[in-house]
């Protein structure tokens, strides 16, 4: 039984990562709260605490469906529950009568509160909101374009940004989570980057820390870079993000033109994205960089 425990725990945690859910400083508030179970108000801690920490929901509370259905709710449709692990010493006599402890660790699984329908769940504190949040005009103009030529962008109370390439779409946290405008457009942007590996037939097979997935990283950048040119914006990258990149590059460096042929690709992206609409006409030359 622990093998198969360890073995979905695991592929949770890299499931994670190949989805580029990486812990660097976001541009985006999110509310400081531990997630806990919503019907003890215990905050979970350990592995849980991780596994539980990496899902996209803003709020802290999960539940079991065992609880759920105690409390007379029911799950939305589609939802699916979040694995996390319980561990306990079990006491058991020996062949002499000896008390001994064993082991017992088995998984189940959990449900956000936003997944919920029909319980009470405890108050927790939002994320502060920017409530001087200003759309900028070439920006929208720019999300709209992309938009069409790639996938649907969804802003919603999400503690996260990110692409999901199995359903072609684009998750986003709500503009006014964001510390400022630039921070917004240049996420948005950066994970546009990555929806154009669709249809521009990019190898999007790479996994967390390998060439083609650091590749992949750096040409998503490079695209935000250049939409948030167009916008005439600053395109926002972190300290720490500079350094996640800097540092895959250092691991790469035995390949001389990696950022020559990323930067090469970003600009078949932005080609894509852009040309016939007034950021490039078609009678514009194919040049953004």
């Amino acid at each position: 039984m622990s093998d198969k425990v360890y073995e979905v725990i695991n592929n949770s945690i890299i499931q994670s990562l190949e989805e580029g859910k990486i812990p660097w400083r976001k541009p985006w508030n999110h509310a400081n709260h531990a997630p806990m179970n919503a019907t003890s108000e215990k905050p979970y801690s350990g592995i849980n605490w991780f596994l539980l920490g990496m899902q996209h929901f803003e709020s802290p509370n999960w539940i079991t469906f065992k609880q759920i259905k105690a409390k007379g709710g029911n799950l939305k449709k589609g939802s699916k529950g979040a694995p996390i692990i319980y561990y306990k010493l079990l006491e058991k006599k020996d062949k002499n009568g000896s008390d001994r402890k064993i082991p017992m660790i088995r998984y189940y699984r959990v449900f956000n509160e936003s997944q919920v329908e029909g319980v009470s769940f405890p108050e927790y504190e939002r994320p502060e909101i920017n409530e001087n949040f200003q759309d900028i005009d070439k920006a929208e103009r720019i999300l709209n374009i992309c938009q069409k030529r790639t996938c649907k962008i969804e802003v919603t109370d999400s503690k996260s940004a990110f692409f999901k390439p199995i359903s072609n779409e684009i998750v986003l946290p709500r503009k006014e989570q964001f510390d400022s405008e630039n921070g917004f457009y240049s996420t948005a942007f950066h994970e546009i980057g990555h929806a154009t590996g669709i249809p521009l037939e990019r190898d999007m097979s790479g996994h967390f820390g390998d060439h083609r997935y650091s590749f992949e990283e750096l040409v998503a950048e490079m695209v935000s870079a250049y939409l948030c040119s167009f916008a005439g914006i600053s395109s926002e990258i972190s300290d720490n993000s500079k350094a996640y990149i800097q540092g895959w590059l250092k691991v790469l460096k035995g390949d001389s033109r990696f950022v020559v042929k990323a930067a090469a690709k970003a600009q078949k992206a932005v080609n894509y994205l852009l040309e016939g609409s007034e950021f490039i006409p078609a009678s514009q030359k194919k040049e953004v960089a």
